[in-house]
């Protein structure tokens, strides 16, 4: 059996997240056949980052950084 180990960082998250909006759309699967998606926009007043701040915290993905640096917890 795999032995577990738990950690603990503490830390912020180093700035805000954009506001986005959501539309449905498709996109080409690997044999050209329609797959869902979902197009973002952040609009022209938000930057790269801050759309990508928005996209970790809509799947979970905790983020901070401390002395040690910056850090990402991702679910499984």
């Amino acid at each position: 059996m795999a032995e577990q180990s738990t950690f603990h960082r503490v830390g912020e998250p180093g700035g805000p997240s954009a506001t986005v909006a959501a539309q449905a759309i498709h996109i080409p699967g690997l044999n050209g056949e329609p797959l869902p998606a979902h197009l973002l926009d952040a609009g022209s007043e938000s930057t790269e980052v801050e759309l990508l701040r928005a996209i970790c915290a809509g799947i979970g993905v905790k983020w901070g950084h401390d002395e040690q640096g910056w850090w990402a917890v991702v679910p499984g």
